[in-house]
């Protein structure tokens, strides 16, 4: 779609009974993208809690510790993302 903007892996994304696999490939790639200055915007294409969504729905036991996990990379990409202003002596 987007020939040499885009990057990623040829991970299956429609097995719904996946809730780990993509993400762990998405969280894997994360530290070296946030290192990476060339970049205005990032998609990250986890598909973990949708899965969940699909398969088990709200009352799902994988519900709680897949919003923990999405709470900590969110989480993770803002301090980064803060220190790498702090650093520029930006806001």
């Amino acid at each position: 779609l987007f020939p040499g903007h885009l990057e990623g892996e040829g991970t299956h994304s429609f097995f719904v009974t996946d809730t780990v696999e993509v993400d762990r490939n998405v969280t894997r790639h994360l530290p070296s993208a946030l290192e990476r200055t060339d970049w205005k915007i990032l998609t990250l294409h986890y598909l973990g809690l949708d899965h969940v969504g699909h398969t088990g729905g709200v009352t799902s036991p994988l519900l709680i510790p897949k919003l923990q996990e999405m709470d900590n990379i969110a989480s993770h990409i803002y301090h980064v993302l803060a220190e790498q202003d702090r650093e520029r002596g930006t806001r």
